[in-house]
């Protein structure tokens, strides 16, 4: 009996022991940072460089279709609509065609008119020249001259020839020679105007034909501007005619998918209106930054995993584009329904400035969409090799290109309870149908429904961005988040140094040790300057994420998508407060993350196995052993455990029933958090919220 007792009594005193070497070492276990390094023979060979990034799902081939100018659209296919070759894409009214093509028919006519005016005009006008009749009056005027001249010499040498007689006789001959000097004299005169008047109208003449040969020219040239605009008005109404024969329409010349269209109904296009299609299946799209844009190639591995879940795959890249090239295959076809030809056009949707994009095509039997995100990694060989005593997984290249040993944080499942039971208060919820301001926030918290909560911060996701350093010259991509009020809320107690920013503060940030080692170098960068989209910010604090991360303050009249508060109590009720938030800030809850469920589902868990390695033993001892007094203790002390892990159950009125008998209560409360933890399996806004899945 002794013997028995002391048996049980060292069982029940190990059992102790461990249940507080379990309680003690949790806190410490968690802080305990410990190197992957075990030391082996020398040995050589190359380093590996880990690449990562995000990418999209894009079409194997991408064709623009820009939209016929000045027309009507009457129906158009909506984006994510799979065509058939032939189908319609576009739908013009044809009744607006019509009257196009009319008033087009009709600016035909009224040019085709006003060139044949301007070529008579041009062909200048018939006219007998004044000189002309002005030399015919010089020329008589010079016959009646001679003959006057003649006349008077003839009288003069008569006169001179008188040798005397009778004196009326030469009287006779003296009048006529007057009369004849006369005559000269009024010939010579009339000659005279008759050669000014000719001299006049050659010079009015010359005046005339140049006035005249100036308008032929008018004509000519105003001529051969109405026909480029014949010509042309002519080809516009051939084009017409074209889309009229097309039956208005604009139809696929492939199979294809329908990617994005941003016609309306109604609309009166201008020309820049566009409908891009994908054909050829789907591939994968990776973003690269700079650095690794010169590290990856044709024919490496990468391993990719979707963001919307499932498991990882390895592909091999296919090709790749540096440059801000979007699809790496895109053509541009204008009026495509109307036979016009396609070029290749370079406008792609952008790329990271000095990177590119790697291609690869889609895993067989994978399931994805146009659009669909993923996160992609490569781990990529040194170019050189190496002596070394240390294995490579326990090396990283920092940002000066020296080997560093990784730190690992060592915790046990003890610890990462005590760590969850520290965010059984955390609520964080995301709204992507709604939007709200500072304002919403402002005027939260001076209501009487914010007193149940500690703290409340508002966020906004902004992506992945680059962020870099100009006293360092480095750069690295981080995720971006606006995010104004208690900051806390959102990062707990992980805050390493500094301190968080307030409200009124602008200009300054937030960044995680990872991302201030890559760019600085360093821990001690509170007060250093970083850019970001053009855009200085001060540093203010650093947290110890598992994401690079850079937080910003927001600017005036920032849209926020998400809130994330910490309850007063972890036993408060989530529906409650998320019935609140929703109330004040607006929209849909599809994206939530409760604490409380979270800490409560790695409770139970703990209390499955705490219950398992206490009557397994028991059962043992008491049916096979026949020592019942043992295996009583044991179950005692695993009762004792038990309750103590019961106790700490954070456990509120949305998972008790308001009455006894109301027995759906737990089936629809087991559907309802079921799909909360669906939800949460593939989605999590933060860092922290991926430790807290079961």
């Amino acid at each position: 009996m002794n013997r028995r007792k002391r048996t049980a009594l060292r069982v029940l005193g190990g059992f102790f022991a461990i249940m507080a070497a379990c309680t003690v070492l949790p806190g410490t276990a968690s802080s305990v940072l410990v190197a992957r390094v075990e030391v082996l023979n020398p040995t050589g060979g190359a380093l590996t460089n880990t690449c990562t990034g995000k990418g999209e799902v894009a079409a194997s081939s991408e064709t623009r279709i820009f939209l016929w100018a000045d027309q009507q659209v009457e129906t158009s296919v909506a984006a994510g609509t799979s065509v058939a070759k032939g189908e319609t894409l576009v739908q013009f009214r044809m009744e607006y065609l019509k009257q196009k093509i009319d008033a087009k028919q009709a600016e035909v006519d009224q040019l085709d008119l006003q060139l044949k005016q301007q070529e008579i005009s041009a062909a200048g006008t018939s006219y007998v020249p004044s000189a002309d009749s002005a030399a015919r009056s010089v020329e008589a005027a010079r016959v009646q001259f001679d003959q006057a001249s003649q006349r008077a010499g003839q009288a003069r040498e008569a006169y001179d020839g008188w040798s005397g007689g009778n004196e009326a006789e030469r009287q006779a001959l003296y009048e006529a020679l007057q009369a004849a000097v006369s005559e000269e004299a009024s010939a010579g005169q009339a000659l005279t105007e008759a050669q000014n008047a000719y001299a006049d109208a050659a010079a009015q003449d010359a005046a005339q034909a140049a006035n005249n040969a100036s308008s032929a020219e008018t004509a000519h040239l105003a001529a051969q501007q109405y026909q480029i605009q014949l010509d042309q008005a002519r080809k516009d109404l051939d084009t017409l005619k074209a889309y009229q024969e097309a039956g208005g329409k604009i139809c696929a010349e492939q199979d294809c998918v329908v990617l994005e269209n941003n016609v309306a109904d109604g609309t009166i296009t201008s020309g820049a209106e566009l409908i891009v299609t994908g054909s050829g299946g789907w591939k994968l799209k990776g973003a690269l930054d700079e650095a690794d844009s010169k590290k990856l190639a044709e024919g490496q591995k990468v391993s990719i995993s979707m963001d919307a879940g499932g498991r990882s795959r390895e592909v091999t890249i296919d090709s790749t584009r540096s440059g801000s090239d979007g699809s790496g295959d895109g053509n541009s076809v204008s009026g495509a329904g109307a036979g016009a030809s396609a070029s290749t056009d370079s406008s792609g949707d952008g790329g990271t400035k000095g990177g590119g994009f790697w291609y690869s095509s889609l895993p067989e039997g994978m399931s994805a969409g146009y659009g669909d995100t993923f996160t992609w990694k490569a781990q990529i060989p040194s170019a050189r090799s190496y002596d070394y005593k240390i294995p490579l997984a326990a090396l990283r290249e920092d940002t000066a290109g020296n080997y560093c040993l990784i730190v690992s944080e060592a915790a046990s499942a003890v610890a990462h309870m005590v760590w969850l039971r520290g965010y059984a208060d955390y609520l964080s919820i995301a709204y992507p149908d709604a939007s709200f301001t500072m304002e919403s926030y402002d005027s939260f918290l001076e209501s009487r429904e914010a007193k149940v909560f500690s703290s409340v911060a508002v966020w906004d996701s902004q992506g992945e961005q680059a962020v870099s350093a100009e006293a360092s010259g480095q750069s690295v991509r981080a995720d971006i988040y606006m995010m104004g009020g208690h900051l806390q809320a959102v990062f707990g107690d992980t805050l390493f140094r500094g301190r968080y920013f307030t409200a009124g503060e602008e200009g300054v940030c937030l960044i995680d040790l990872r991302t201030a080692e890559e760019l600085f170098g360093s821990r001690n960068v509170v007060g250093c300057s970083l850019v970001l989209g053009g855009e200085d910010y001060r540093i203010t604090g650093l947290v110890d994420s598992g994401r690079k991360i850079c937080v910003i303050s927001p600017e005036e009249g920032a849209l926020f998508h998400g809130v994330t508060v910490r309850k007063q109590t972890s036993e408060q009720s989530s529906d409650n407060a998320k019935a609140v938030l929703s109330a004040y800030f607006g929209g849909l809850s599809t994206q939530v993350t409760d604490g409380q469920l979270c800490c409560l589902i790695g409770l139970f868990r703990l209390a499955l196995l705490l219950t398992t390695a206490s009557v397994v033993p028991a059962v043992l001892l008491i049916k096979v052993s026949r020592r019942r007094l043992a295996g009583a203790a044991v179950l005692a002390a695993g009762v004792l455990a038990l309750a103590v892990v019961v106790s700490g159950m954070p456990v509120g009125s949305d998972y008790l029933p308001t009455y006894r008998s109301d027995f759906d209560f737990f089936t629809h409360l087991w559907t309802e958090k079921s799909a909360q933890m669906e939800q949460l399996q593939s989605h999590q806004e933060f860092w922290h919220e991926e430790r807290m899945l079961p």
